[in-house]
């Protein structure tokens, strides 16, 4: 195989059969064996390494695969200034050494001999004399017993036998796996071992961004979380866009970098260009890209006086369901490699503000429309289209943040009022429906007549006659009619009442079951009395028993009271105060039940004042 000279983006190769063949690009590597009989193995990939096996220091011959990993200096700076802790103790490294040995430890210790670090080399003198026992001394060598990026580094003590000459260092060990060196302080060596899954995971890591995307059907919304490396992120976004339907969140930072150059553009003056500023701009642009490495945290919080939660959805038969209980205002979404391509998805789900709000606008347009059409029933004035046009929207704003604490990228959600309407069902009330209306009587049998009638004569029908209706306007004189009917005519219009709230009193909200729960201690008894399943009951039990004793009393008995009023259907809830007042009576608490009704025809909330009463 051959490498073209000329651009050195070509391989030129000699085959002996026709067919398919894939290039696959990986680091340079070289495989050797390693025997029970030992042997001094000199490795191509560096003149300088070598491994020197004893005899009988394995039980089995095995290939071992030995490889360079370099460490980029633009990683490592970015991974000193995002942990600063961690990694101040380390002045310098080495490249990384990789032997990939499956056999593990040996029964006697082995020699490497490795090319000496670059700062080293660079404090020796110009003939090329050995290092001094002070440079010795300010070499850490670490080793990972198990190769992989989360597991932990140790400290190699090599005693006499670590020899340095002008070119390289040489020492025993009894694990042939992965080894660098650093400049480090032989006190601080323990410390620094801690930060090497860090700086190697940083290393591994490639450039990307995160990407959010929405989907907002009419009973169920979604938010999706994708790390996508630099080179997938325009493949992605069209095919989740474009083949399943999904929206892009753009970031805010990159709207307003968008908005400035089409300002610029459209700008009929020419102004001086302002360094400072066009920093600025570069800093944002670069504000959403991040380095995607295997295991890193990535924050996704809904901030600000955001109207959604974000919960987990999980599936059943009956289709997906989201446990809205368990709704949260930030996750912690974790990147991995073999993973890249499967994004994180939440349950987007509106919080109890929106709900409020929404439902008190709902019936605020069902009001307006109803007395709109009672005014043009009455021909007294034209409807008002500003006002039939009036509406809300509800926002939300999504922050992305780093495992340091440091803003990624900010997005923004806008649901219309008409979309959270479908998302909780709310509809107006049903007419009541027509009154039947009363058949008319038959009429009667058509009589027979004799036979002994005259043929020929003339029948005789007879016509019915209406019995007189008593009105009252018949009983009346002719003045005291007039009378009546002027009144009547004079008499103010009756205004159209506004239909009945369908929300729920104040002596159940969230405050007030929290304090009625203080004061019930028989919550499964109190779950009998309200009629509860067993399944729900059960599942209480459960979840108490699998926290241990860190549930209280009070909290069980809050959770069923809150599963009972999710559980209410919306014809019932307005006797919803009645029914819980019945069960607490029945449980004998009837002082209890007394102080819930007075609250609720008052329509105020339970206070521990009012229950110590």
């Amino acid at each position: 195989m051959e490498v073209t000279e000329e651009d050195n983006k070509s391989i030129t190769c000699i085959v002996t059969a026709s067919g398919i063949y894939v290039a696959i690009l990986s680091p340079l590597s070289e495989t050797f064996q390693v025997s029970p009989n030992g042997a001094l193995l000199n490795l191509k990939l560096d003149p300088i390494v070598s491994v020197r096996i004893p005899k009988r220091g394995c039980s089995e011959a095995l290939d071992c695969c030995f490889s360079i990993i370099p460490f980029s200096d633009e990683r490592l700076t970015l991974a000193r200034r995002t942990h600063p802790s961690q990694t101040m103790d380390i002045r310098s490294l080495s490249p990384v050494y990789n032997f990939n040995y499956p056999g593990g430890e040996f029964k006697r210790p082995i020699t490497l001999k490795l090319p000496l670090p670059q700062w080293l080399l660079s404090s020796g003198d110009s003939a090329g004399a050995p290092a001094s026992a002070a440079d010795s001394a300010s070499v850490t060598i670490f080793y990972q017993p198990r190769p992989g990026l989360a597991e932990p580094w140790r400290i190699l003590d090599p005693g006499s036998s670590l020899k340095l000459t002008k070119n390289s260092i040489s020492f025993e060990a009894r694990h042939l796996t992965r080894y660098c060196f650093a400049s480090v302080s032989p006190t601080k060596a323990q410390r620094a071992s801690l930060a090497m899954p860090l700086l190697c995971s940083w290393n591994t890591a490639m450039e990307g961004e995160i990407l959010l995307f929405a989907k907002l059907e009419d009973r169920r919304w979604r938010l999706c979380v994708d790390c996508a490396p630099r080179n997938e992120i325009v493949e992605r976004i069209s095919d989740r866009v474009q083949a399943k339907g999904w929206l892009f969140l753009q970031s805010l930072q990159l709207q307003q970098q968008q908005q400035q150059q089409q300002e610029q553009q459209f700008s009929s003056f020419r102004r001086r260009p302002n360094s400072r500023r066009q920093a600025d701009v570069g800093e944002e642009s670069r504000r959403g890209a991040v380095r995607l490495r295997n295991g890193a945290i990535f924050i996704v919080r809904l901030a600000g006086s955001s109207d959604l939660a974000l919960c987990q959805e999980t599936e059943t038969d009956n289709g997906p369901v989201a446990a809205v209980e368990n709704c949260l205002r930030q996750v912690l979404v974790q990147y991995h490699q073999l993973l890249s391509d499967a994004p994180a998805i939440y349950r987007l789900v509106p919080t109890e503000r929106c709900h409020t709000v929404a439902t008190d606008f709902f019936d605020y347009k069902l009001q307006q429309q109803q007395q709109q059409q009672a005014d043009l029933d009455s021909g007294n004035r034209a409807a008002d289209s500003a006002q039939e046009n009036e509406t809300i929207n509800f926002k939300s704003q999504i922050s992305v943040l780093d495992e340091s604490g440091d803003l990624v990228s900010e997005h923004e959600i806008v649901l219309s009022f008409d979309a959270v309407k479908t998302y909780l069902g709310l509809r107006p009330p049903t007419p009541p429906p027509p009154p039947t209306p009363t058949p008319p009587p038959s009429p009667p049998p058509p009589t027979q007549r004799g036979s002994t009638a005259t043929a020929g004569a003339a029948t005789i029908k007879r016509i019915p006659t209406l019995p007189r209706l008593r009105l009252r306007v018949n009983e009346l004189d002719a003045a005291q009619a007039r009378i009546e009917s002027f009144q009547r005519l004079t008499a103010p219009r009756r205004h159209l009442q506004a239909p009945t709230s369908t929300r729920e009193s104040k002596a159940l909200s969230v405050r007030s079951l929290q304090t009625l729960s203080e004061h019930v201690r028989q919550g499964l008894t109190l779950a009998v009395h309200l009629s509860l399943p067993e399944s729900a009951i059960t599942g209480i039990g459960f979840d108490v028993l699998s926290a241990g004793g860190a549930t209280s009393v009070a909290s069980v008995t809050y959770k069923i009271l809150t599963h009972w009023k999710r559980s209410v259907p919306l014809p019932e809830r307005g006797s919803m105060a009645r029914q819980l007042a019945d069960a607490l009576a029945s449980m004998g608490r009837p002082d209890l039940a007394r102080v819930l009704l007075e609250c609720d025809d008052a329509n105020c909330e339970l206070t521990p004042s009012l229950l110590a009463s």
